[in-house]
Formats: C-alpha cells, sequence, structure tokens
C-alpha cells in the first residue's frame, strides 16, 4: 500500500485528495502524472503548528 496525492482529475477523486492503491497501481499512476507519492507529516510537525497557531491567536 502506496499513499499518493492525487494532481490530476482521475475517476473519482480530484487533486488534492490523499488516498492508497497497491504498491504497483501507485506507481503507474505516478509514472503517468496523475498524482505524486504523498508521505505524511509526523504527529509531532502538526502539534507544533497548532502550538504555534494558538499562541498566535492568543496574541492578537
Amino acid at each position: 500500500m502506496k499513499l499518493v496525492k492525487i494532481v490530476r482529475h482521475h475517476r473519482q477523486y480530484t487533486p488534492g485528495d490523499v488516498t492508497g492503491f497497491a504498491d504497483g497501481h501507485a506507481q503507474k499512476l505516478i509514472d503517468a502524472g496523475i498524482a505524486e507519492e504523498h508521505v505524511p507529516e509526523a504527529k509531532d510537525a502538526k502539534a507544533s503548528k497548532s502550538d504555534a497557531t494558538k499562541a498566535a491567536a492568543a496574541k492578537g
């Protein structure tokens, strides 16, 4: 299973969608320019962004 981010319309998917496909199928979509490999952010990175947003909102 490989996560990909859709960059061109494909079936029911629209650009920006992140979905998983079998490795072979995902690679075909990447090679065709329909998708790019997606690497999820670490959960700690998301928490840091959220904390920074909360701090900025508190200031202002």
